[in-house]
């Protein structure tokens, strides 16, 4: 646990390392903030030609298959740390322009061999489902040549690889049972186990059973002989089958989500199971919520889960067309409904088959939705909702095409993929767009990279890279206000060990690294500690801390003082972390709130 005396002596070898020579440290700063100004959209991957984000990782001379389609890089799949992974297409010849990519690096391409088959076969098409785990393993779902047991799902973590499950091979918890040519819909749990559906099983199995949900070594349903909990009708059914690439769990593996049909008549059978209850159903209205028309049949559009085990579903109803999003049955957004609170501006499917293109959680509770609005200008009428309160993207917003910080390239968001985005606890967004030039041409499509940054106030300085694999962000939420009082600071991304102490200060200056520590400081003067009842401690599960600050009462010298209206000050937090020497520190980035 971090020390008092040990905070209170780096900080001071902090504050001492401000005067140089004999200048003191700089004077607080007495002018308002500037908003926060949130990081271009940037570029990961792209087809758009001549672009140096085209290139094809790991593939010395190739490029992403130019194009203005949407099926060049197929839906970006995320984990809560950040990490991500998708399959795209590149420029090279039939049989070997699949490519698998996670997190900036090529995993394998079709035509490959295929290390898990000892060098006996080269990998063959891959699916478009896959995941990836907090230690950035890769499941994904393949064949090989050369064999007839070909079909795969297989788990990539570095140079080593292992099989979860092979054509031929018996089923888990099914005596008798072996896979068949259909494995499909891989998910990762931390923990190592691995999710998957298989279909048209072979052996001690009846054809109307043949199709089975797995993880790990459970089997969570199996068609024609499971029976959801739930169901309303006088005569609950069995499950009968599931749709291909919609099964989601929970990173701990404690919940899953699955969408699928039931045995019965067919305006009545698509449904959505949530551990093994049915949630959501064809032909009846959304449970629990306003709606008095049932959904639609095949209204149910999309579904997902995220970290902590939200399930989240998409549709549109009978009869009146509403579109909808849900969480856990609550209902999040729905057509004529304001973007965010006194917007003008409504969610309007605009007369397409999705009101709704793209949403997600991440392990903290945060959402985002992409959907289609009643914006007068066609060019202008996608958004991207953080928590149903912040417009965080816009269609025709300008992109960074090449990663210099800069949006000089002439480049703006298109239009937003169906089901293309997966939202990090650091508040990272990456999603599938199609990207348009200045006329409104479309020029190609591309993996992108944007901040949703929840807060207020202004950024003043960034993290550096914690043991976690990534840097610690800090968050000011509420408002500045004083009399409403209800500013909140919130650290996200520390390492699970972390304890976290939040700094104030009425100075920002230039980073500084204190003894000892793996991070750089950017408050100067006098630097003082939140150390009250529960004001310093540990992280959550998720690596996060959240602090209630009460702008009547701010640390200042040996005590407090009342912040008034017109002020500026400047945030931290200080945590544990550990480095190559062993235990450390190190800090998030810093944030300035100007008080109302």
């Amino acid at each position: 646990m971090l020390a008092t005396t040990v905070l209170a002596l780096a900080l001071t070898a902090v504050q001492d390392a401000r005067v140089v020579g004999n200048q003191a440290p700089a004077p607080p700063r007495t002018q308002p903030v500037a908003a926060a100004s949130a990081p271009p959209i940037e570029v990961l991957l792209t087809n758009v030609p001549g672009a140096a984000r085209a290139a094809v990782p790991g593939v010395p001379g190739a490029v992403f298959d130019p194009g203005s389609g949407t099926q060049h890089f197929d839906r970006v799949y995320g984990h809560p740390t950040g990490g991500w992974v998708l399959t795209a297409k590149a420029d090279l010849a039939a049989g070997e322009d699949e490519c698998l990519i996670a997190n900036g690096q090529l995993v394998i391409r079709e035509g490959d061999v295929a290390p898990w088959t000892g060098g006996a076969a080269d990998c063959g098409t891959l699916d478009t489902r896959c995941a990836i785990d907090a230690n950035g393993r890769v499941a994904f779902a393949t064949n090989v040549s050369g064999s007839t047991n070909d079909d795969y799902v297989v788990v990539a973590s570095g140079s080593q690889w292992a099989v979860a499950a092979r054509e031929g091979d018996p089923v888990p918890g099914l005596a008798g049972a072996v896979f068949d040519d259909a494995i499909e819909s891989p998910v990762l749990v931390d923990d190592g186990r691995v999710g998957l559906v298989a279909d048209g099983i072979d052996g001690a199995v009846m054809p109307s059973e043949d199709e089975v949900l797995l993880l790990g070594s459970t089997v969570l349903l199996q068609a024609g002989v499971s029976v959801p909990g739930g169901q309303t009708q006088s005569t609950p059914r069995p499950i009968e089958g599931f749709d291909l690439s919609d099964f989601f769990v929970s990173s701990d593996g404690a919940h899953w989500a699955v969408q699928g049909d039931l045995d019965g008549p067919v305006a009545f059978d698509d449904v959505v199971v949530v551990d093994g209850s049915v949630v959501l159903l064809e032909g009846y209205p959304v449970p629990g919520s306003s709606f008095t028309n049932p959904i639609d049949r095949d209204g149910i559009y999309a579904i997902s889960m995220d970290a902590a085990g939200h399930w989240y579903a998409a549709g549109v109803n009978d009869q009146t067309n509403d579109d909808w999003l849900v969480r856990d049955g609550a209902v999040l957004a729905r057509t004529g409904q304001p973007i965010v609170p006194s917007a003008t501006e409504r969610w309007d499917d605009g007369g397409q088959s999705r009101g709704f293109f793209a949403f997600g959680g991440n392990g903290t509770g945060a959402w985002v939705v992409a959907g289609e609005t009643d914006h007068p200008d066609p060019a202008l009428d996608a958004v991207l909702v953080l928590d149903g309160a912040k417009v965080i993207a816009r269609e025709s917003d300008p992109v960074d095409l090449d990663g210099n910080g800069l949006v000089d390239d002439g480049v703006f968001l298109d239009t937003f993929g169906n089901e293309d985005l997966a939202l990090s606890d650091g508040y990272v967004v990456h999603a599938v767009v199609t990207l348009k030039d200045a006329a409104g041409t479309r020029v190609g499509q591309a993996l992108v990279r944007l901040d949703a940054d929840p807060g207020i106030g202004a950024r003043v300085c960034s993290g550096e890279p914690n043991s976690a694999g990534r840097s610690g962000r800090l968050f000011a939420l509420g408002s500045g206000s004083v009399a409403a009082n209800d500013l909140r600071l919130r650290a996200l991304g520390l390492p699970s060990s972390s304890n976290v102490a939040f700094l104030v200060s009425r100075v920002s200056v230039n980073p500084v690294r204190p003894p000892g520590s793996v991070g750089t400081v950017c408050l100067g003067g006098t630097v003082q500690k939140f150390l009250g009842p529960n004001e310093f401690g540990p992280v959550d599960s998720t690596g996060a801390r959240e602090l209630a600050v009460d702008v009547g009462a701010l640390p200042y010298g040996t005590g407090t003082v009342a912040g008034a209206p017109g002020e500026t000050w400047y945030f931290q937090a200080w945590y544990r972390d550990s480095g190559v020497q062993g235990p450390t520190t190190n800090f998030t980035d810093a944030v300035g709130v100007t008080l109302e």
